[in-house]
């Protein structure tokens, strides 16, 4: 009997331990549940962070490419306006450049007809002229026979 104690005693004392590291492990399983919850608690609260820096990159990312796009566009109705500019200015000299030459080429057909205008006058006056030279030859000449006939006329007389 007294085996039968003692080895109570040590089942009493095993069961003790075992009680003991129960309540050990029960703690520890107890403080790993509440590390297991602080962790996933964590992981959460990563990725909920991580979920709201990608909104905010989308959102941005958009908002860039919004803001791009309307600055392409901008861009492409400037160049639009400068090119319908640069045609409209294009035309315009074109078509100074041709009201000069028409106005060149009336100034040149109006210096030539005054140039023709001015030479068939001063033909008609040359003309004209060489009518009134051969006029006065003719009258000098017509003079000089009379002014003959007249000092010969005259000298015979008088002789």
């Amino acid at each position: 009997m007294a085996e039968l104690v003692s080895r109570r005693e040590a089942v009493k004392a095993e069961n003790g331990r075992i009680a003991m590291e129960a309540a050990q492990l029960e703690q520890r399983a107890r403080a790993l549940g509440v590390e297991k919850e602080r962790v996933i608690r964590a992981a959460e609260e990563v990725r909920e962070t991580v979920r709201e820096k990608e909104r905010a990159m989308r959102s941005r990312r958009f908002a860039e490419e919004r803001t791009l796009q309307n600055r392409i566009r901008v861009l492409q109705e400037a160049l639009a306006d400068e090119e319908s500019l640069e045609t409209e200015e294009s035309n315009a000299h074109h078509a100074a450049v041709e009201e000069l030459r028409a106005e060149h080429e009336r100034a040149l057909t109006e210096l030539d007809r005054g140039v023709k205008a001015e030479v068939s006058q001063k033909d008609e006056e040359i003309a004209v002229l060489g009518d009134a030279i051969q006029t006065e030859k003719v009258k000098l000449a017509r003079i000089t026979k009379l002014l003959k006939k007249y000092t010969s006329s005259s000298s015979s007389a008088a002789v």
